[in-house]
């Protein structure tokens, strides 16, 4: 029997997934066994789950503020954090715009250049990267199995081929010779997870 839910990258003849029962640290617990999750649930529990400081943190300020539309109305956790991240950041920023997943503030940081810079036409990403399932995200992620049916519909992107030092030296001297033309570059920082840690 199919599953009640459909999940991310689940096709539909998927057979049901394994239902966790609790969390605690850097476990899954199923109802036979443990797993270690090893991505933090998609890099958003990297202090792992159920910390007991955070616990705590989040059901105070849900005392508070469970929701709060972030359109016409701000609130003081908000401010504090933008204080906080502005005072951190090794460059001098203007403004600090929220988004509540990896995939959206891709795509706003990619609209946020194109209306800056709408002559501009040519966006750079590395060979095998990944940035989330919105369609700009996608278009600047690696072309595969995950956007396939998409693919028509992504923009174009200039990828970086960085196995190969002698074609990368060559991308990069192409496009410094089209520098006005450039709209902008994402990469990760630290590795590439999606292409298996590279």
């Amino acid at each position: 029997m199919r599953d009640l839910i459909w999940h991310p990258y689940q096709p539909i003849f998927f057979k049901a997934s394994e239902k966790i029962i609790k969390t605690k640290g850097v476990f899954l617990y199923g109802k036979k066994r443990k797993y270690i999750d090893a991505i933090a649930s998609w890099w958003v529990n990297p202090l792992g789950h159920c910390h007991p400081k955070l616990v705590k943190v989040i059901q105070k300020t849900a005392q508070k503020y469970d929701q709060v539309i972030f359109s016409d109305f701000t609130h003081s956790p908000a401010k504090k954090l933008s204080k906080k991240l502005k005072e951190v950041f090794p460059h001098k920023i203007g403004s600090i715009f929220y988004s509540d997943n990896g995939s959206t503030a891709v795509e706003v940081a990619l609209k946020f250049l194109i209306t800056k810079n709408p002559e501009k036409k040519i966006f750079i990403a590395l060979k095998g990267g990944y940035h989330g399932d919105t369609f700009g995200a996608m278009s600047v992620s690696m072309r595969g199995v995950f956007n396939k049916p998409f693919q028509q519909f992504l923009f174009d992107v200039t990828y970086l081929d960085i196995d190969d030092k002698e074609t990368l030296i060559q991308e990069l001297q192409q496009l410094h010779n089209n520098k006005d033309s450039i709209l902008g570059f994402i990469f990760e920082p630290l590795i590439q997870g999606s292409r298996g840690m590279h």
